[in-house]
Parts: structure tokens; sequence; C-alpha cells
């Protein structure tokens, strides 16, 4: 495919690398090969509907950053490299198909995508980085066995986010996972040894049900979960962090004594 140069070739403020302006099937893009094949560098287009060229081999950090225009988006199997924040703040962004084999998906992918409702994990997907959903407005999401690491923060803030199926494999829910999250029930896979700090912060959780492989509750791990009124406490917990269960006054007293009993500050 011929491109159509919009503008010549130009150094952008700010950029390590050359832009070029070109339109591609009459849509505007902002386009680079500093490395091998093209990568779409910014989406300049006025379209709701994107389908990204196949002659695009990589998706540039920040490429749909706060475009309000966009809601659903394919990504062909010719990309082999997404960035970080790619679709950051893209309020209106309901869909994306992602047709390409990704093993991650990025730090804040989809973070403020306040109209992404629901998503699929694609298969070969190992690890979902930090904050990649953060803000989002999922309502609910599976994520599959495939997935055995989460970032920090991944789901926190999303407020509509009622239903969320865990992988079987995760070592630990880290920290700030659904911090300020709807979310009013949770099973915690078996095999997980630790929640980590902040983990349900200012959530909205009433039951967690925790595995026997549970070691240790992280510093402010229900902190301010003011509606929790049901949770169990495994033999194989040894360590709670200090404000773990503060503000939890539901809580029954036998559970309040026996995490005390653990730590004595864990609802200070």
């Amino acid at each position: 495919m011929e491109y159509d140069r919009i503008k010549p070739e130009e150094r952008q403020a700010g950029d390590d690398f050359e832009c070029l302006y070109v339109t591609i099937d009459n849509v505007f893009y902002a386009i680079s090969d500093y490395r091998p094949g093209y990568g779409l560098v910014q989406y300049l287009g006025l379209r709701g509907n994107v389908e990204i060229p196949d002659e695009i081999t990589w998706l540039e950090s920040f490429a749909f950053r706060d475009n309000s225009k966009v809601e659903r988006v394919i990504i062909p199997d010719s990309v082999d490299s997404i960035g970080i924040d790619v679709f950051r703040g893209c309020s209106n962004l309901r869909e994306v198909i992602i047709e390409c084999s990704i093993d991650k998906i990025e730090e804040g992918m989809f973070s403020g995508c306040t109209s992404l409702e629901s998503f699929e994990i694609p298969k070969g997907v190992k690890e979902i980085g930090v904050s990649a959903f953060r803000e989002s407005g999922l309502k609910s999401i599976i994520i599959p066995d495939f997935v055995t690491i989460l970032g920090s923060h991944v789901f926190c803030r999303c407020r509509s986010l009622i239903k969320v199926m865990l992988p079987k494999f995760l070592s630990e829910i880290p920290e700030s996972l659904f911090a300020g999250c709807s979310l009013e029930k949770l099973e915690v896979p078996h095999g997980v040894k630790r929640i980590g700090n902040e983990a349900f912060e200012f959530s909205d959780i009433k039951e967690i049900i925790l595995p026997d492989t549970l070691e240790e509750i992280g510093d402010d791990a229900f902190n301010c979960c003011f509606m929790l009124e049901k949770i169990n406490i495994p033999e194989s917990l040894t360590g709670v962090g200090d404000r773990a269960f503060s503000f939890c006054e539901k809580l029954p007293d036998h559970i309040q004594k026996h995490i005390t009993k653990i730590n004595p500050n864990a609802f200070i």
C-alpha cells in the first residue's frame, strides 16, 4: 500500500523518534519506522470503528490515549507488540478485538475506559499489567486459568465491577487489586498465599472466602470495607498487617478476636 504523505517527515516535540503523517484508507495516522515494520504512533482519525491496517506491526504507547471518538477497535494479527497505556482515557471505547498473539495485557491498557463494560482475555495471555483496567467501566470479567500474574491496581476503582472469576494458579492477590471496587463477593483461589497491601481497601466487599493456603494479609488490605460481614480465617494464616481490618465493624466478634490475636493492631 502506498501512503499519502500529508506533512513532511518531522520530529515531534518530546519524541525520541521521527513520525510520518499519513492517510490509510482515508484515515489519518502518525506512523514511524524507527524499528522494523511500521508502528502506529498516534491515531488521528475521527472514526468510531477502527480497523488497524495490516501494514501496522506494532502499537506505540499512548497510541489512542484520551481519544473520545473511538468506540471499537480491531487489532490485526500483523501486530506483534503493544505498548503501555494504548487506550488510556478512551471514554467511549466499548469493544476491542485482539486478533494478534500477545502474552500480556500491558500496563494501563484500558485504564479510564469508562464505557468498556466487558472484555475477553485473549488466549495465551499470561500476565495482566499494572492498572490495566483501572477506573474502567467493567461490570464483570472472567480471568482464564492461563493467566498466572496480576499486577497491582488492575481493577482499582472499577465502580461498576460486581463479578470476577479469578484464575486457579495465582500465588498472590496484589496491592490495591480491588481497591475502591463495588465487588460484593469473591472466592480467593486455592494456592494464594498472600493478600497484598490495600488489596480491597474502600471496596464494597461483603463476603470473601479465603483458601487454606493463605499465610499473610497485608497492611490496610480490608481497611474501610464498611460492608464486610463474612470472612473465614484459615488455620494457615500467620500474619495480618496493621490496619488490615480497620473500620470493618460488621465483622462478628469472634472473627475480630481471632484476628487481633494474630495482630493487635489489625483493627486500629
